[in-house]
Parts: C-alpha cells; sequence; structure tokens
C-alpha cells in the first residue's frame, strides 16, 4: 500500500510540474506532428499512469521515437487511402496522421481501454474525431478486411507483430506497406522473421534507435540542459529497431 501510495504520489508531481512547464493544455513545439493539441489529466486522473508510461515529455517536444520522423514525415505525402494503427496507445499517431492529412480514415487498435478512451479525447481536442475509428483487438480477419494498395499498417504491439504480421494468415498485407516497432528483445529474432516474410514482396529499411538530438528542440525556458537530456531519453532497450516495408506489387 505505502509503495503504491509513494509511487501515485511521484506520478502527481510529475503531472503537476508538466502543467506548470507546459499549460494544462499544450501544444506540442515539434516533430512531425507540430502543433498538435495535447492532453494532459489533472491529478486525480486515472490515465496518468498510461500518460506517464508513453513518453509523455518527448512527444510534447517534439523527439519522440526521432530516428522514425523522417518515415513519419513521408506518410502524409503519400497520401494513403486509409492507415491502420495497431496499438495506438493515447493517439498521438492516429491523432497526428489525422491532423497532417495522411489518410481520410484511421482505423486506431488498442486492447486496453483507458487508452483508447483517451485517444478519443485526444481526437476531439483536435477536431479529428470523425475520421478515426477507435477499436480493440485487431485480429488477422479485420487486418484481411482494411489491409490492401494504398493502406498503411503503423504497429507497436510489444511482440505480437510476430503473430499478426503474416501474409500467409492475412494475403493482403503483401499490397500493403508498413511501419512496425519490432521487439527481440520480447520475441527474438522477430525483425529477421519479419523481414523473411516479406522480402520477396516490399522493400526493406531498416533504423535502430539512436542518442536524440535534444539540443534542436523548442523547451520551456525553465528546462536546464541536464533536464533536456534526461527527459528524452525514452529507456528503450538497447538495440531498438523499426522496419519500413514499401510494397513492390
Amino acid at each position: 500500500m505505502i509503495r503504491e501510495w509513494l509511487r501515485s504520489r511521484r506520478r502527481e508531481k510529475k503531472i503537476t510540474r508538466m502543467e506548470g512547464l507546459f499549460g494544462k493544455e499544450p501544444l506540442i513545439r515539434g516533430g512531425p506532428f507540430k502543433g498538435m493539441k495535447f492532453y494532459l489529466p489533472g491529478e486525480s486522473d486515472s490515465m496518468i499512469r498510461q500518460l506517464i508510461n508513453s513518453a509523455i515529455v518527448t512527444k510534447l517536444v517534439g523527439s519522440f521515437e526521432e530516428p522514425i520522423q523522417g518515415w513519419i514525415h513521408d506518410v502524409a505525402a503519400k497520401k494513403y487511402e486509409r492507415i491502420i494503427n495497431v496499438g495506438s496507445a493515447e493517439g498521438y499517431y492516429a491523432v497526428g496522421f489525422a491532423i497532417t492529412k495522411a489518410a481520410p480514415r484511421i482505423v486506431a487498435f488498442d486492447i486496453i481501454e483507458r487508452p483508447r478512451q483517451m485517444l478519443e479525447k485526444l481526437a476531439t481536442l483536435n477536431n479529428v474525431l470523425p475520421q478515426i475509428e477507435i477499436k480493440t483487438l485487431c485480429d488477422w480477419d479485420q487486418l484481411e478486411k482494411l489491409s490492401g494498395p494504398k493502406t498503411l499498417v503503423f504497429c507497436d504491439i510489444e511482440g505480437g507483430e510476430a503473430d499478426l504480421l503474416d501474409p500467409a494468415k492475412v494475403p493482403n498485407l503483401k499490397y500493403s506497406d508498413f511501419i512496425i516497432e519490432t521487439h527481440d528483445c520480447l520475441v527474438p529474432g522477430v525483425t529477421n522473421l519479419l523481414i523473411e516474410r516479406f522480402r520477396l514482396t516490399h522493400q526493406i529499411e531498416v533504423h535502430s534507435d539512436t542518442d536524440r538530438q535534444w539540443k534542436k528542440y523548442d523547451w520551456p525556458q525553465a528546462f536546464t540542459d541536464r533536464m533536456k537530456r534526461g527527459w528524452t531519453n525514452e529507456g528503450r532497450p538497447k538495440g531498438m529497431l523499426w522496419l519500413r516495408l514499401t510494397s513492390k506489387l
């Protein structure tokens, strides 16, 4: 009980501190979704844990997943008909893709209720809720119906990519593009597994995680250099990888 209370107090202090630095309804200050409204909950909000665990400061300053930001900019330029966001969390990418007009239809999947509620609130805050369909579990049947040409599958599901992203089970995936955060730390060999599955049908690019270029972002004045370096550390496992697969069919 005491440990949980202490953890709760630490989370509350983080939120209070961030509200003082960024404001209660801040705008994202940089990166591919610069200008997007973001959601900071109050101290009693039951969604605090999810937001803290979702690298909120890196999203607010724009350094989040910096190694793939070039790919994210490319998404808007390609004008997809739909984007399937599997593992949407609080909606940073689903809402970001909507406000940048990357696709007229975005289908966002998350198996946990609280992040889905946060996504709905974030989409409402940015006036893009009609563009986003919020769903729970993404299975092979749903993915087969949604995927195909002019579709991007944006996937971050903590190792579940090994099971879900299988063209033998979902034939339409051969025609879709992908950006995938792979989790070899949870499912050893998953990156190579996916490369092997799609090597004949897709152009394949790999990005590894890198140190963030924290100096280039627009920080609130109160942040010291030490704070900037610390807050841009997303705590990712060593060897973190992302894949971009572009269909050749």
